[in-house]
């Protein structure tokens, strides 16, 4: 996708939030549909409903920080403490990312997420190799035929910490 299509479905999702209704549908402009819900749920501010590629829909959602994990949360994700988190989830391609912005400690942020997936029988396996050009700091977890890849990207003085996680 090109920038001006990007930022033309940005402007679209920011029109969105502004309306203040707590629903609000967004015509793409390649006439596809997506759904923006403010406060869905406890713990949720905001989740998005978009067709997905293949077919299907992904579905994000943004948890806000909360001191324990919530009653909704999704079991089979790590969860951290105190840190509002990006979930984005793809069925029909069996996928799932997560995303932390603005971390001020990332490595203690990879710690937890591998403490946290090792205790559920996710073992490290030898990480991808990064690009010498992007200063991405990858690391790598195997349980039966899924995968989940931890990436770090700088971002000024703190990062974002990425988790993907799909079929191998």
């Amino acid at each position: 996708m090109d920038d001006r299509k990007q930022a033309e479905i940005l402007a679209l999702i920011q029109g969105a939030l502004a309306n203040p209704d707590d629903l609000t549908g967004v015509t793409l402009p390649d006439g596809s549909e997506l759904d923006v819900q403010k406060r869905p749920e406890e713990g949720v501010s905001l989740r998005i409903r978009a067709p997905a590629e293949g077919g299907g829909f992904s579905e994000s959602t943004l948890w806000e920080a909360a001191p324990t994990r919530p009653y909704n949360y999704p079991a089979n994700l790590p969860f951290l403490p105190d840190l509002p988190v990006s979930v984005t989830v793809v069925p029909s391609q069996e996928g799932v990312s997560m995303r932390w912005s603005g971390v001020e400690n990332p490595q203690s942020v990879v710690a937890q997420l591998v403490a946290a997936s090792t205790e559920n029988g996710w073992v490290p396996e030898e990480s991808p190799a990064s690009l010498d050009a992007v200063p991405v700091e990858m690391l790598a977890l195997k349980r039966s035929e899924r995968q989940r890849i931890l990436m770090t990207v700088p971002a000024g003085r703190q990062a974002i910490v990425s988790l993907l996680e799909s079929t191998v």
